[in-house]
């Protein structure tokens, strides 16, 4: 085992600074509670709560540095480490686990406001196509993989789906941390503050029952984490990082910000590496300018041609898609990523202070460091770039695996030096903040009304952000029998965001001919509200009749980008890759329509006559007859269904479809037509 000792300075003055911030840090929790509108989320989770609970859970922590002065730690010497009692530890541990996994199962959530719940537990009750994502495969995949082991049965099947994966995601994530403290660490204690450091941080929610697709990546990402931090210490072989790092990707997309940490774990020690650290800085920086700039190419490729992919990062300067004046150093994002690191590490001050009285000299010549090092700083700098879809508030549960390798990282650092009780100490009040915080949120989310307060709040916050939030709210309160608080949020939804008004009007211009007014309508929304997909969708379909077809592309596209996998968009931008001839984009276009929705008749129907322009004939009939029918064909489809029939002999069919088309408007006059040419079809009809 690698130790190593560090300098402490100034031994009573840090003890006296770590204990005034963690005072500090607690008058801040219960001065933020009394300003819940304010743009402070992660730190005033108590403002739900009557008075006497949050000045309950305030002199509860006051109390915490009283009772430490009567604690005493075995002493401790840097020269001899006595051996921790294995089955002690291991007996500890299992009561831990034991304790959080019933705890998992007891307050697991009831209310689903935050994230995509209800919008992710409508879409896997009926195993939609949009629910199994590119960016989350693994993570959906498992989850329809439960859904389907319960014979799916509608929501109730789905909500116990998320609910199985995200407890036993949470057991998993207790023992993988159990079982490397007992490789990382010599003594007891320290194995068991480590245990409570890592399974208190504000990721923890995440195995509640909460109804979101990161379960998975953060207990992947916990793995990686702590198999990167044995390989540093070369207690086991460097390969195996690529198992945990592989299931972080298949969890995620995210997991490819791991990638430069396994990178150093893989190549430092190799030749290249030796090699490498004998360079220098001037001739590293020469090698590596090809392939930074090679990368800064490519990302400016795909973020110029690509809404999608540029809509995914919070832009540097302002811009016509830019709301609220977020960017990437505005004060608004600014105060998001504060909260976020406050939320996922509530004794982060404590933290701060603590490691500020180390040397830190040595540290970045011991490899478990440099590999944190370079772990914390990718996953902080991918948080703090990428955008926020729902608001950093609400989507606090994407970027929570930043705070996995942020808690693993000081906790590791304090426990693994060998210094004086007074800086091995400051874990324990940074857990106890840890629980004052975690505490209230999980009980929130089993309280109807705290979690509707919060989820309202976080609406207001982010009026852009949380546009489409409102439906989940009238959603719920329909279910629950509740038709006027109902009728109050889709009112209220109206008022702050006119443009769902507005977008109404102009279909209806757009559907009556008025084609020039319901242009200047659409135009009027995306100025008004630049990040509102139906309208760059509606201007789209504007400039199709129009018969511009270049320009409704551009359009088309920005919508695609602001809201992937919308079936209506998909199909506009088939029709509008068919009117310029460019056929096997059209073609691309109108598959992903119908495979999200499979009842969707103008991309079938499109396909159809695409293949029938291909003379590919037997996709054309396919399409054709899915098409007709759907309960949405028109007289003209289903008219054109049976004519093929007809010219194919099959008279049954035919009849059949000659019946549909008759019940949705056909003259009568043009099947006795057909019957007079064809004597088996009048057979067939009256067969019917």
């Amino acid at each position: 085992n690698t130790t190593w000792s560090m300098t402490i300075t100034r031994d009573k003055t840090a003890q006296r600074n770590i204990c005034a911030v963690y005072y500090l840090t607690l008058t801040l929790y219960l001065v933020a509670s009394y300003f819940p509108e304010y743009r402070i989320w992660g730190f005033n989770w108590w403002a739900y709560y009557p008075d006497w609970v949050r000045w309950g859970l305030f002199g509860l922590g006051a109390l915490v540095p009283v009772l430490m002065r009567f604690i005493r730690m075995p002493a401790e010497r840097t020269d001899s480490i006595q051996p921790a009692d294995n089955k002690r530890y291991y007996a500890i541990a299992g009561v831990i686990i034991v304790v959080f996994g019933t705890l998992f199962y007891l307050l697991r959530a009831k209310i689903h406001f935050l994230g995509d719940g209800y919008q992710l537990l409508s879409l896997l009750a009926v195993e939609g196509p949009t629910f199994e994502k590119f960016s989350e495969l693994g993570t959906t995949k498992t989850l329809l993989a439960v859904f389907r082991l319960l014979n799916g049965n509608g929501e109730t099947s789905a909500l116990l789906s998320y609910q199985i994966i995200s407890i036993t995601s949470g057991v998993l994530f207790i023992v993988a941390v159990a079982w490397f403290g007992g490789k990382l660490f010599e003594r007891t204690a320290e194995r068991v503050l480590f245990l409570l450091g890592v399974c208190t941080g504000g990721y923890m929610l995440l195995f509640f029952g909460y109804v979101e697709n990161y379960s998975l990546f953060v207990l992947s990402v916990l793995v990686y984490c702590l198999t990167g931090l044995l390989i540093a210490r070369d207690q086991a072989g460097r390969y195996w990082l690529l198992l945990p790092l592989a299931a972080s990707v298949f969890f995620h997309v995210l997991g490819v910000t791991l990638i430069p940490s396994a990178l150093y774990l893989l190549i430092s020690p190799s030749r290249l590496g030796r090699k490498i650290r004998t360079w220098k800085t001037s001739t590293k920086l020469i090698i590596s300018a090809p392939f930074v700039m090679a990368a800064a190419a490519v990302f400016h490729h795909f973020y110029t041609t690509d809404y999608f992919f540029r809509f995914a990062f919070v832009p540097l300067f302002e811009n016509r898609f830019t709301v609220e004046g977020y960017t990437l150093f505005s004060m608004k994002h600014l105060a998001d990523f504060l909260n976020l690191l406050f939320l996922l590490v509530p004794g982060l001050l404590i933290i701060v202070v603590s490691l500020s009285a180390l040397s830190f000299r040595r540290i970045l010549k011991q490899r478990p460091f440099v590999y944190l090092l370079l772990l914390i700083s990718n996953v902080l700098g991918a948080v703090f770039i990428f955008e926020p879809k729902l608001g950093m508030a609400r989507d606090w549960d994407l970027f929570s695996f930043a705070g996995v390798s942020l808690v693993v990282g000081y906790a590791y650092l304090l426990l693994g030096g060998q210094w004086s009780r007074s800086l091995r100490q400051p874990l324990v009040p940074a857990i106890v903040l840890s629980l004052l915080i975690i505490t209230p949120r999980v009980m929130s989310r089993s309280v109807t009304s705290t979690e509707e307060k919060h989820f309202r709040q976080y609406l207001m916050n982010d009026l852009a952000m949380g546009r489409n939030g409102w439906i989940h709210l009238q959603n719920y309160y329909m279910s629950v029998g509740e038709p006027l608080k109902a009728d109050s949020a889709n009112a209220q939804w109206k008022q702050l965001h006119p443009e769902v008004v507005e977008i109404k009007t102009a279909a209806r211009l757009l559907g009556q001919g008025k084609i020039q007014e319901a242009l200047a309508y659409g135009l009027k929304i995306i100025r008004d509200a630049p990040t509102y997909p139906d309208g760059y969708d509606l201007v789209g379909s504007c400039y199709i009749y129009r018969g511009e077809y270049i320009e409704a592309r551009k359009y088309l596209q920005i919508a695609n980008g602001l809201c992937p996998d919308r079936s209506s968009i998909l199909s506009n931008l088939g029709y509008v890759s068919t009117s310029l001839g460019e056929l096997d984009s059209a073609q691309k276009y109108y598959l992903r329509a119908v495979i999200i929705d499979s009842c969707y008749v103008a991309p079938l129907y499109n396909l159809a006559l695409l293949y029938r322009q291909q003379r590919q004939l037997g996709l054309y009939e396919h399409y054709l007859r899915r098409a007709a029918m759907c309960n949405g064909a028109t007289v003209n489809i289903v008219k054109e269904w049976g004519d093929y029939l007809l010219s194919r002999k099959r008279f049954p069919a035919a009849a059949d479809a000659y019946r549909r088309a008759l019940d949705k408007g056909l003259d009568s006059s043009y099947i006795r037509t057909q019957m007079t040419r064809y004597p088996d079809l009048e057979r067939a009809w009256r067969s019917l």
